[in-house]
């Protein structure tokens, strides 16, 4: 959604990757849509943090047995 109107948060660095693409889209017109993405994106690591952890649980408990 940034590239084609030449935006880019380039990789590493030591500012998150939310917090650079928050700057890029800064009282720009893409700010709603990019705040809302962003959102998701939160969500969906979130997500993916809860369900390692309850896959972990029995994985490790296995490998103790």
């Amino acid at each position: 959604m940034l590239k084609p109107v030449g935006l880019a948060a380039g990789k590493g660095g030591r500012q998150p990757f939310i917090g650079r693409v928050r700057e890029l889209v800064a009282d720009g017109p893409l700010k709603d849509a990019v705040e809302a993405l962003l959102k998701a994106l939160q969500e969906v690591s979130r997500q993916i943090g809860i369900l390692t952890r309850r896959l972990m649980g029995p994985a490790r408990q296995d490998q103790a047995a």
